[in-house]
């Protein structure tokens, strides 16, 4: 079809515009007696040059189903404020434990975040909000963090609330810059951190009020078909 014939106007229409998804903050550890005392090493021992650590969490401390996850924050639990470089990575795991202390494999698709991160005082959370929305599988996760400044944060350096779970951490250190996507092993902790992740449905939910909607009688006999239907053919 090439062509058609013109008219001087345009339907009026009304466009139905999918709802926002709620947000959900899923905080991981606060019915753990969760402290800080001895932890400087998760997610960062910002003492270093660089730092990294890589810590698991289980599905059922998640609970939830299939969502997007747009930030994380940790809670401080002493030392002064700072700006710190982390790279940030997520992945989808079936692990619950690291084995022989070696680390998961990351790629460069995993990252969700690379740029400055402000690091609070005592008893205050801070956000990292992703560059890149990770999609949450509804399994277990594997968070890496790497703290890339290249100074240690010598006079105040952090610790941060964590919880018990053995064998769900682990972390390296030193006066080196790491390659995240090389690493191999790293030294395990019996903890990990109490976290927060903010996150959204990935189907919104859409309520019906009234909760039954009565459409009427529909006719399907050929009468009524017959009698809607417009002869179009002289036009």
């Amino acid at each position: 079809l090439t062509t058609g014939s013109s008219r001087t106007y345009v339907n009026q229409i009304q466009l139905g515009m999918s709802p926002k998804p709620q947000s959900i903050t899923l905080e991981i550890g606060a019915d753990q007696n969760p402290d800080y005392s001895g932890n400087f090493y998760l997610p960062v021992y910002d003492y270093a040059k660089y730092a990294m650590s890589q810590q698991i969490y289980l599905k059922d401390e998640i609970g939830q189903e299939e969502c997007m996850i747009n930030s994380v924050s940790f809670k401080v639990g002493s030392g002064s404020a700072a700006t710190r470089q982390y790279e940030v990575y997520l992945k989808n795991t079936d692990q619950s434990t690291f084995s022989n202390a070696n680390y998961i494999a990351m790629s460069a698709s995993d990252k969700v975040f690379d740029g400055s991160v402000e690091v609070g005082t005592a008893e205050t959370w801070y956000t990292i909000n992703f560059t890149t929305p990770f999609t949450y599988t509804g399994n277990n996760i594997v968070i890496c963090v790497y703290d890339k400044t290249g100074t240690g944060h010598t006079s105040g350096y952090h610790q941060f609330y964590k919880y018990s779970a053995t064998g769900r951490s682990l972390y390296s250190h030193g006066s080196s810059a790491y390659n995240v996507t090389s690493l191999t092993t790293g030294a395990s902790r019996t903890y990990v951190n109490q976290i927060k992740f903010d996150a959204e449905p990935l189907t919104p939910s859409v309520k019906i009020d009234p909760e039954s909607i009565d459409l009427g009688t529909v006719r399907t006999d050929a009468n009524f078909f017959t009698e809607k239907c417009f002869d179009y053919s002289n036009y």
